[in-house]
């Protein structure tokens, strides 16, 4: 697949190439759109973008950008700090 579409394909696995898709998303734009999208579809696809306006909405509200939605360290409590649970 490289040697064919090299220049033009780059693939990858998992919440690293998750990461990379999020980096390219222009925010601002994606709004832009998705307002004109919900004031002229219908139905589900209305109903989708209204979602998607939400979260983006919500996202440049609080200045985060979406990468930071993926976690690059998972923090993890140590055997002894942790709750017992019986059954």
């Amino acid at each position: 697949m490289k040697e064919i579409y090299g220049r033009y394909f780059k693939g990858g696995m998992g919440a690293e190439a998750t990461k990379e898709l999020l980096k390219n998303i222009d925010c601002k734009k994606e709004v832009e759109d998705l307002k004109e999208t919900v004031k002229k579809s219908k139905g589900q696809k209305r109903i989708r973008s209204i979602k998607r306006l939400k979260i983006l909405s919500s996202l440049m509200k609080l200045d985060n950008k979406p990468e930071y939605m993926i976690l690059d360290i998972l923090p993890v409590i140590p055997p002894d700090l942790r709750p017992m649970v019986q059954g």
